[in-house]
């Protein structure tokens, strides 16, 4: 749900939060409009019934199954796909980065994190700064077709013809003003959960846009205002 809204959030110029991070801004009329668009999208009836309600595992064994065609996901899936169906004949492209109002995209990448009560931290950094490093970055990138986010892991990028990578570089630039940055927030299952809730109630119209997403930003206002 977060992915879904990001975009379509960053391509009408909001933000999750202010730019000092301290308030939350999701509900503005940018996010509104964001929300109001998958709900007119749900309506078209073109979406696997309940379908946005599964998780991402879900979602990627329907695409390798032949149940759907197409899911909104990231560069991962072809090999994601072909791991719970090896040998699966189908040809992957992705839809082109396009502009609503902006050109802005929601980004996020997978990191590895510090464990503050982790027993070998010593340890455990050296394998992070191994794993950062520019020749096993770009590495594995190349390995396993996948974007790791340093300047190394994304240079090679301008050389691929992965019907999906080459197009990361676009999404990245086309315009990085009005990126969407989603952060990392304190409790975030529990903000995470509220906003899919929010999302939920929105799309069986139990609750119009704006009231639901109130409704969420009131939930992470309070969990950033006590993790201060």
């Amino acid at each position: 749900m977060t992915r879904y809204f990001g975009f379509r959030l960053a391509q009408l110029g909001g933000q999750w939060l202010s730019e000092d991070g301290t308030e939350v801004v999701f509900n503005s009329p940018e996010g509104v409009a964001a929300l109001q668009w998958w709900v007119d999208f749900y309506q078209k009836d073109l979406v696997v019934p309940g379908s946005m309600a599964e998780d991402q595992n879900i979602m990627t064994e329907f695409l390798a199954t032949g149940q759907t065609s197409c899911i909104i996901d990231g560069w991962w899936i072809p090999e994601s796909v072909r791991g719970i169906n090896p040998g699966y004949e189908v040809n992957f492209t992705a839809g082109p980065p396009w502009t609503d109002k902006t050109g802005g995209y929601s980004v996020a990448s997978t990191g590895l994190s510090l464990v503050a009560t982790g027993q070998h931290k010593e340890e455990a950094w050296e394998f992070m700064k191994y794993m950062y490093s520019d020749e096993v970055s770009t590495q594995f990138a190349r390995t396993v077709a996948y974007v790791w986010a340093t300047k190394a892991g994304l240079e090679w990028l301008s050389d691929t013809q992965d019907p999906f990578l080459k197009v990361v570089p676009t999404l990245l630039n086309q315009d990085p003003e009005h990126n969407v940055l989603f952060p990392v927030l304190p409790e975030g299952m529990k903000l995470l959960d509220a906003f899919k809730l929010a999302f939920q109630e929105a799309l069986t119209k139990k609750k119009d846009p704006k009231t639901a997403l109130d409704e969420a930003a009131e939930v992470w206002q309070e969990v950033l205002d006590a993790s201060r």
